[in-house]
């Protein structure tokens, strides 16, 4: 019986994911569809004729383009029997529980639901919110991190830019962390059953995914977490590329204050204690002098302001959590004021939904 394996999502990620997806799955086996959460983005992508365009732009001087045709919803038909078999959500923001409570009712306990670079928290509030009394009644759930660098001409195209890998992980939706910790530790690969869905993801050599440990896929998390906090944030607030200054003294000065606050923050959380206390070298994970090597480079070969998520998530994740302990992050806590603020601006300007 032929599954129906449904894309919510509308960032880079979604249209990269979605064309693999639709390449790499069997037309027998699954019926790859769309889901738009966006009355206005259903509208352009039916108007502009229900594909995504993926070049590869890996080889210079010979792309390869593929346009893709997708069956897309909004709304999920009412048919009896109808159900979402397995999920992949790709968006950027930390409320992904508003976003899947529209199809909430097609989910059940046996459905797959993959979440695409997710940001920290934000898988464990999306299930808290939606399946809050039992979680036996939870889907499966498994979590990816992409490092693939993509980037975009329009609405519907994705463009391949650099080759990166896809990691993928089992996610705990029906049982304790802690108890998930344990079993991984003694059993993996074997502590769960991988999906059908999964492993044609892990099939497609364009993706290059694997399927690892939740550490493998936490300490990319983390690794994004701080870097955003200090190169999203900045560039944001100050609206240029700190690249162009170099890594200047003043500028390490501030970098090294906000990780300082998110180390802080970062080794008081129950995941980061739990996978500590069954693989002590987590500890090399939130180790000050190898963070700020890694900011280091990536403003090196990048710039401040190039990361492909939404800004102040992260800085707004550290300082959340700072609350829930009562710890201060006065560099953290000041910057995410001022992104608020600017958010609000924008609001006001554009007329466009901001998220504190």
């Amino acid at each position: 019986m032929t599954r129906n394996v449904f894309l919510l999502g509308s960032d880079l990620n979604f249209k990269f994911l979605a064309a693999q997806a639709k390449r790499t799955l069997s037309p027998q086996e699954f019926d790859v569809q769309l889901l738009f959460n966006n009355s206005r983005l259903f509208r352009r992508f039916t108007e502009a004729g229900s594909t995504i365009k993926y070049t590869n732009k890996m080889t210079p001087g010979n792309p390869v383009a593929n346009e893709l045709r997708f069956k897309a919803y909004e709304k999920l038909p009412e048919t009896p029997g109808f159900s979402i078999d397995d999920l992949i959500v790709s968006m950027n923001t930390l409320r992904l529980e508003e976003q899947i409570l529209p199809y909430a009712s097609w989910i059940s306990k046996d459905t797959n639901l993959l979440f695409i670079n997710p940001p920290l928290g934000a898988i464990q509030a999306a299930l808290d919110h939606l399946w809050p009394r039992s979680s036996e009644t939870r889907p499966n759930v498994f979590q990816a991190v992409s490092t693939h660098i993509l980037s975009s001409s329009s609405n519907f195209d994705v463009n391949h830019i650099k080759a990166g890998k896809l990691l993928i992980s089992a996610y705990p939706s029906k049982r304790s962390f802690a108890s998930f910790a344990s079993s991984q530790s003694t059993f993996f690969p074997a502590d769960t059953v991988v999906p059908s869905v999964v492993k044609g993801l892990l099939d497609n050599r364009i993706l290059q995914a694997t399927y690892c440990p939740l550490k493998d896929v936490y300490q990319v998390q983390i690794e994004t977490a701080v870097a955003d906090c200090c190169l999203n944030a900045l560039g944001q607030i100050l609206n240029f590329d700190l690249g162009s200054l170099g890594y200047t003294e003043s500028v390490e000065r501030i970098v090294s204050d906000i990780v300082d606050e998110c180390i802080q923050v970062l080794q008081t959380t129950s995941h980061y204690r739990v996978l500590h206390r069954y693989d002590p070298s987590m500890t090399r994970l939130l180790k000050k002098e190898r963070l700020m090597v890694l900011i280091k480079e990536l403003v090196e070969q990048h710039g401040f302001n190039h990361q492909q998520s939404v800004p102040g998530y992260a800085t707004s994740y550290i300082v959340n959590s700072a609350k829930q302990h009562r710890q201060s992050t006065p560099v953290n806590s000041m910057l995410n004021n001022l992104l608020i603020a600017k958010r609000e601006l924008e609001h006001q300007e554009n007329e466009l939904p901001f998220v504190k």
